[in-house]
């Protein structure tokens, strides 16, 4: 059994299933900062497990989002009261996606920013114990400073666990990632179950009352990916979310996000400059 440094940590198994079992089947990992991330940045591993026989999705939510934005019905819910709303949210959404388990710690944002040790630790405990073979990650490139905090937790937690995944993607949130060349993103096609992407993001009322249309956005944005992916051919998926190939940062013994972010921003710009 996991043992969390986090004392508000929760674990979810949608379909019952022990606990141990649970993680061991898990095959798709994501790890997000907020209740609904996950959903963002895991969505092609969402669809790519459910009503599958051998895939399971795990999902991870480092904190526990009390300072969302509110309005409408929400208005004046106290922080308090929006983490335990956030939470349940988040619980039945796995329960929707089928996901194999879902785990919440509930840090506190101000723990992830300064890149607390416990929540390090505890991201290496989840790296150690789920054996996925893909991980969804936040990207170096997201304007939100939290998504990018919670990034450097894991990229640390994962040289501090020695797990090597078969693929691990850094996801668009925050800042789309259509302007990088197409051969330094990765295209990830999220439309097996067409309907399935709006109705995860619809449960997150919370945040829909509070004017954020993410359910809306979301959809539209990955049709958009999908159709302007390429210019001269047809498209190959009515919906797409593009993500950064992370496994270069993964070979490194120290970490060099200033380098990788400065080798992607250099190739776009030549990439801007040439028209033949």
């Amino acid at each position: 059994m996991m043992k969390f440094k986090s004392a508000q940590a929760s674990i979810d198994v949608p379909d019952n299933v022990d606990i141990q079992a649970a993680l061991a089947r898990c095959t798709h990992l994501a790890i997000g900062t907020h209740p609904d991330d996950v959903e963002l940045i895991g969505m092609h591993g969402i669809h790519a497990c459910y009503e599958s026989d051998g895939q399971y999705f795990a999902s991870v939510v480092v904190t526990d989002g009390a300072g969302s934005p509110r309005a409408g019905d929400f208005a004046n819910v106290s922080d308090d009261e929006m983490v335990a709303i956030r939470k349940t949210e988040q619980n039945a959404a796995a329960k929707l996606g089928r996901y194999g388990i879902q785990i919440q710690l509930a840090y506190p944002s101000s723990a992830v920013k300064s890149l607390d040790q416990d929540v390090i630790d505890d991201l290496s405990t989840i790296f150690k114990t789920i054996d996925a073979n893909t991980i969804y990650l936040h990207n170096p490139l997201d304007r939100h400073h939290s998504h990018r905090a919670v990034l450097q937790c894991c990229m640390q937690a994962l040289s501090l666990s020695g797990v090597k995944p078969n693929a691990c993607y850094g996801v668009e949130v925050w800042r789309s990632l259509d302007f990088l060349p197409a051969d330094l993103r990765v295209a990830l096609a999220r439309d097996q179950h067409p309907e399935l992407s709006e109705k995860l993001l619809s449960v997150f009322k919370s945040q829909i009352a509070g004017g954020k249309r993410y359910d809306l956005a979301f959809v539209g944005r990955g049709l958009a990916n999908a159709t302007f992916a390429q210019s001269h051919q047809v498209d190959n998926a009515q919906s797409l979310s593009f993500a950064i190939d992370l496994q270069p940062l993964l070979t490194e013994n120290q970490v060099d996000f200033a380098s990788f972010i400065k080798e992607l921003l250099d190739s776009t710009t030549k990439d801007c400059l040439q028209i033949t």
